[in-house]
């Protein structure tokens, strides 16, 4: 009887092991955001976060001339930020000074 009192404990054990490993993982999947990059345009701050994490030089290479998209942190948060060549192109090519004067002003 004391066997089977072990085995069902440990069997429980296992359960719950199992089940709190595989919160965790979805957990870090929702903390994902998925956002088109017209979309993020939308939020100043996450559009510095773009600039300051996102290498430009991408848009040379011609094995990116459909569709790109880039993990930015942002307030702790991941975002899966896609979008076009064509978009990513009019993104980097916009005035960026204007938007880094307008966050700064934002951020204090």
């Amino acid at each position: 009887m004391k066997t089977v009192k072990l085995g069902l404990v440990a069997i429980l054990l296992a359960a719950t092991a199992m089940a709190y490993a595989i919160n965790e993982q979805d957990d870090r999947i929702r903390r994902c955001e998925k956002i088109s990059l017209n979309d993020a345009c939308n939020s100043r701050g996450l559009v510095k976060a773009i600039y300051e994490q996102v290498d430009q030089s991408f848009l040379g290479d011609a094995a990116f001339r459909k569709l790109y998209s880039v993990n930015v942190r942002y307030h702790g948060k991941m975002y899966l930020v896609y979008g076009k060549y064509q978009e990513w192109i009019d993104f980097f090519l916009r005035d960026n000074i204007t938007v880094n004067v307008h966050l700064d002003r934002n951020d204090k």
